[in-house]
């Protein structure tokens, strides 16, 4: 491992070490993307030959890909740890909303985590968020406090249904009021009625991860890769359907030579026509890609829902 990569493994494992050592109850956050898999490979390295002192979640749009979906499994099955899965239809059922079958469910998955938070009591979320990935989460200290969640069924079903533009739920990001870290000494501090989401991996790039992947020699899900999918065009991507969309979609076609470039909800994950079967040609693709790694998210394509604005509402 050249000096570099050395280097981000060590920051990541020193704040997976000071997020165990400060809180009371660390959760990782496990979509079972490409982030997440690294994470889980740093909590494991940094307290070896010890188990990890780590539980898992994974919030559940109901729209995921099935090979997404098996892969968690099987990985979680051989970490050792709890795993707890929280979804977005009950979140959705306690609130009374229906969405729109053919819509992506990736908005209130921020609901989905706020109830695990108070369920579990939850004081430090850790995901693989990266700086690089957006503009929003760039502004995002490694230890951000937010605000702990109070369900106030009427404000989230305003929210959810988009009739009340300025609503807000409680655990939104305040990008203002974030403290400095000048230094690489974390402030696990909390008040009352907070918690911390902790961005372990903050200074990766897409194309570090990619690395350690290949040099880790970890497995991914394969719609990573250049695959066969049934498929519909929306604009210049392709979509894979959902099962409750239906009849609600133009016809597909089975299309040769796709991936995707994130793993999310199927209902606003695009993918793209690429020929890349492995890491290697994974990684030889990204080096000439004028594509962003979240060009491809159609959520983030919307004003309301972008990044930023999810993020206040208390996405990650």
């Amino acid at each position: 491992m050249n000096t570099a990569f050395a280097n981000l493994e060590a920051e990541s494992i020193y704040i997976l070490r000071e997020s165990a050592a400060g809180f009371r109850r660390p959760v990782i956050l496990f979509s079972g993307g490409k982030d997440s898999v690294v994470l889980a490979r740093l909590a494991e390295k940094a307290f070896y030959p010890a188990q990890m002192p780590f539980e898992f979640l994974m919030v559940d749009t109901g729209h995921n890909f099935s090979e997404a979906l098996s892969f968690v499994e099987r990985r979680m099955s051989g970490i050792g740890r709890p795993f707890y899965v929280r979804t977005v239809s009950d979140a959705m059922a306690r609130r009374g909303v229906t969405l729109d079958p053919i819509a992506s469910r990736n908005q209130l998955q921020s609901h989905a985590l706020n109830d695990a938070i108070t369920e579990l009591n939850i004081d430090a979320l850790i995901s693989g968020a990266r700086r690089d990935e957006d503009k929003a989460r760039a502004k995002e200290r490694i230890f951000s406090r937010r605000q702990n969640p109070s369900f106030s069924p009427a404000a989230n079903v305003g929210l959810a249904l988009s009739s009340a533009k300025g609503a807000r739920v409680a655990a939104g990001w305040q990008p203002e009021n974030q403290e400095p870290e000048l230094w690489p000494i974390l402030n696990s501090k909390l008040q009352a009625g907070e918690h911390m989401r902790v961005f372990a991996l903050s200074n990766w790039t897409e194309l570090d991860i990619w690395n350690y992947i290949r040099d880790e020699k970890l497995e991914v899900p394969s719609i990573y890769f250049s695959h066969e999918r049934d498929c519909f065009k929306v604009g210049d991507v392709w979509m894979a359907p959902v099962a409750d969309q239906g009849s609600a979609i133009k016809s597909t076609h089975r299309v040769s030579g796709v991936r995707v470039r994130t793993v999310g909800d199927m209902a606003c994950t695009a993918l793209f026509e690429s020929a890349a079967r492995n890491v290697d040609d994974v990684i030889a693709e990204l080096k000439t890609s004028e594509i962003s790694e979240r060009g491809l998210r159609m959520d983030d394509k919307t004003s309301r829902f972008s990044m930023e604005e999810r993020k206040r509402e208390g996405y990650f």
